[in-house]
């Protein structure tokens, strides 16, 4: 982290942190976003398309034009919505290259925690700490008794706010304080992310495809033309072995059925 910072430095002051270092930790972190998007989205998409398919089989499987038709179309439909909806996700993902968050108090809560949790006595830290050892349960003789003790050893504090004072600088101030920035904004940007991929998945692909289903398949197949009913009658038309084989078994029915009346005419 130390190199890091080091060599991302140009012309600022000590301690002062280029934003594009911490930019560039921020992008390694999200280099693995979009494929965990595109995980996502596959798998949403390949569920929806088997559930399409299995009710266009059990609707339309009799016919084997009309099923033909209706699953070419119901394919194209997919896929004009799920073009939509990813090249939507494509520009959230990029639009995340640039850190940003109007989240401010989660943030700075979260940076504060991790800054606490690395054991950093850095001054945003202390600030934190401070209220806490002033609200607990001393007396005013015990605190002025406690500060007595520290000046007798040459500590100049004149109240507990001072006790900050006492801690020796951290000499990895710096780069703790730019890795809990870094690990405060992931934490922020991550809850975004996996709320709203999700959510414009659902928006732009699932729900475009139902909302568009009906019109796109009368606008396909074209049954409201003039040409509509030769249309009706070949899409409904039937595969000619299954035609008669159906005539053969109607036949074949109709034989039996009248050799058994006979046989009840005759008492048998």
């Amino acid at each position: 982290m130390r190199a890091h910072v080091e060599n991302s430095m140009t012309r600022e002051l000590p301690n002062n942190v280029p934003f594009s270092a911490k930019v560039s930790l921020i992008k390694e972190f999200q280099y693995r976003w979009p494929e965990a998007a595109k995980a996502c989205f596959s798998a949403v998409h390949d569920n929806l398309m088997r559930q399409l398919l299995a009710c266009v089989h059990s609707d339309f499987g009799r016919w084997e034009s009309l099923h033909g038709q209706i699953r070419n179309f119901m394919t194209d439909l997919v896929k004009k919505h799920a073009d939509a909806c990813q090249t939507i996700i494509k520009t959230m993902l990029e639009s995340e290259h640039t850190p940003f968050t109007q989240n401010e108090h989660y943030l700075h809560t979260c940076e504060e925690k991790w800054l606490s949790i690395q054991g950093c006595s850095c001054c945003c830290v202390q600030a934190s700490i401070i209220p806490e050892a002033e609200s607990a349960s001393f007396s005013i003789q015990e605190q002025n008794e406690l500060l007595a003790h520290l000046m007798q050893f040459g500590h100049q504090v004149q109240s507990l706010a001072d006790l900050a004072k006492l801690s020796p600088p951290d000499e990895f101030e710096t780069e703790m304080m730019v890795m809990a920035q870094v690990r405060s904004y992931f934490q922020v940007a991550y809850k975004r992310v996996i709320d709203t991929i999700p959510s414009m998945i659902d928006l732009v692909f699932l729900k475009g495809v139902q909302n568009d289903i009906q019109n796109f398949l009368l606008e396909k197949i074209q049954i409201g033309g003039k040409d509509g009913r030769d249309l009706c009658a070949r899409y409904l038309a039937e595969d000619p072995d299954v035609v008669a084989r159906r005539d053969e078994i109607m036949a074949r029915q109709e034989t039996l059925e009248k050799v058994k009346a006979e046989l009840y005419s005759f008492g048998i």
